[in-house]
């Protein structure tokens, strides 16, 4: 038998210095650069997101950027104006927003027509860029390469050395950590004779009954008298739990207090991460699918609440048939050129700003796909909702008609804000009748996830020392309950989200859950102490 010859493989560190010089004096530094704008959005918002969610684009712009700088080395017979090439495009690309945020608000009009920042900078940077491919062509040089692999090498370890310390601090490393979380047991549910479907709405930031006649001068009355007439329970006095999304559906969706939640909760940590698990695999969905029920998502803009797989169906926003992009893609596209060009596309105006024009269009496709789903048929659904509205930017009138940026600047933030409670109020209307036309055999609860950012008494910088006022204005929400059999004597008006499906669970799958004290939490800083959490419950519901 022959003998098999043995082939090993050994990097010494003479040779893998040798391999740095030599790739250090190739034109490598548009291909660097194009590992910048995600990492620096990235590494800017670390503590929201799983470093998964940034691979596509990690992975997607410098690959395109290879495609072309291979395309540009053939058409040119020069690897050194390609590189340039391609680097210019990227710089001009990906610093669009970063110009434009830094200069202040400005219109032109000339022979009546207005031009504003992007009418007047997208032109400005197609000239750049003609003119600098021009020089590019005529003269550029390899003299270039090792100055600016150099630069960009330099301009990467800032962002890289904060997601480094980052992620080995928090132990995360790409999602690898494994996230402890306790799920409450209880007896198994049973399933009705005639099982209701179940709708769980959550409108973002929708205030109280109460709070937006003591605060904002509003009688909701028109919402009020529309759901009363129609069965709803209204818990006119409701307060959210926490004031955060990703801390309230969190436990709203697993009937039980973030501290009961997750183990050992570093209350140091600022990676709201930390509770992103229960949003994906959470107790109401996993309890009502083990009994046969359908579940349909209809998510926002926002990561968690985006889209879930265990979802027989999700209702995700598309740019187009061949474009669905998540948050981070979102927003990293907002940074860039190509924002206002694809508003153009889309027939919008061109000076809207990207982040406007996508938070409207996905609250719409929302709206729209919360109105189509009672006619699903195939056995009891759940269905899980998440809109933003009336959450900021303000985007629309009450009549649910676009509004741009110079519009708003025109009202107070008051009268904006109650024009999204308007245009909500006539959507839920309608969600609520298509649902009742299709069957009067479901549970509605209809509910905010956490009150407006105070707009009459500001929150300081830390919350715990906000006055009791600021803290009543956020923390009054949105809760109303439709329950078939109108058996509505468990309920009661200060009822918070915590305890929702607790109730629900109980009344109608035969569940024996213990009624949770209602509490309202309030962290020192939602941005560097988000676990650090006070126990505000007695004075804010004196």
């Amino acid at each position: 038998m022959a003998k098999k010859n043995k082939v090993t493989v050994t990097f010494s560190k003479d040779s893998l210095l040798n391999f740095f010089k030599k790739l250090i004096q190739e034109p490598i530094y548009f291909f660097l650069f194009a590992l910048y704008p995600t990492l620096s959005l990235y590494s800017q918002n670390i503590s929201e997101l799983f470093p998964e969610k940034i691979l596509p684009s990690l992975i997607f712009v410098p690959t395109l950027s290879l495609v072309i700088f291979f395309l540009l080395s053939k058409l040119f017979k020069s690897k050194d104006k390609a590189a340039l090439l391609v680097l210019l495009v990227l710089v001009l690309a990906f610093n669009y927003d970063l110009v434009k945020t830094s200069l202040p608000d400005f219109t032109f009009n000339i022979f009546g027509l207005a031009l504003g920042a992007n009418k007047t900078l997208v032109p400005l940077f197609g000239f750049i860029l003609l003119f600098g491919s021009y020089l590019i062509i005529r003269k550029g040089s390899a003299k270039l390469r090792q100055p600016l692999n150099w630069l960009v090498i330099l301009l990467l370890v800032f962002p890289l050395f904060k997601i480094f310390s980052y992620e080995v601090g928090t132990k995360r490393f790409f999602g690898l950590t494994k996230r402890e979380v306790v799920i409450e047991s209880t007896d198994k549910l049973t399933l009705p004779k005639d099982p209701p479907d179940v709708y769980y709405f959550i409108f973002d930031r929708y205030a109280s009954f109460q709070n937006l006649k003591e605060f904002y001068n509003y009688d909701n009355k028109e919402l009020a008298d529309f759901l009363t007439e129609k069965g709803f329970y209204l818990a006119k006095a409701s307060r959210d739990n926490y004031p955060a999304t990703f801390l309230s559906v969190s436990s709203s969706l697993n009937l039980n207090y973030i501290t009961s939640l997750v183990k050992a909760l570093p209350k140091d940590s600022n990676d709201q991460t930390l509770v992103y698990p229960l949003m994906a695999n959470y107790k109401v969905e996993k309890d009502l699918r083990a009994l046969g029920y359908k579940y349909f998502h209809v998510g926002s803009w926002w990561n968690p609440t985006r889209a879930n797989k265990n979802a027989d169906k999700n209702y995700v926003f598309r740019l187009s048939n061949f474009v669905n992009l998540d948050e981070f893609s979102s927003k990293l596209l907002e940074t860039t050129i190509f924002s206002p060009i694809i508003q153009k596309l889309n027939r919008f105006d061109l000076d809207e700003p990207y982040g406007n024009f996508d938070h409207r269009n996905r609250i719409l496709f929302g709206l729209q796909s919360l109105k189509k789903i009672p006619q699903e048929r195939g056995g009891p659904k759940f269905v899980f909702g998440h809109i933003l509205l009336p959450h900021a930017p303000y985007v629309l009138d009450q009549n649910c008609k676009p509004i741009r940026p110079e519009q708003t600047k025109k009202h107070s933030p008051v009268v904006n804000y109650l024009n999204h409670i308007k245009c909500a109020n006539s959507n839920i209307k309608e969600i609520v009748n298509n649902i009742l036309a299709q069957s009067k055999n479901s549970i509605i609860v209809i509910q905010a996830d956490e009150g407006p950012t105070p707009i009459l008494n500001k929150v300081s910088q830390r919350w715990d020392k906000s006055s009791l006022k600021s803290l009543k204005e956020k923390t009054g929400i949105l809760n109303a309950y439709y329950f078939p059999d109108q058996n509505y004597k468990n309920l009661y008006q200060t009822i918070t989200p915590v305890n929702t499906f607790r109730l629900v669970f109980n009344q109608y799958f035969g569940a024996n859950f213990k009624k949770l004290e209602d509490k309202i939490f309030i962290f020192e800083n939602p941005t560097g102490a988000p676990y650090k959490l006070h126990d505000r419950t007695k004075e804010i519901f004196k």
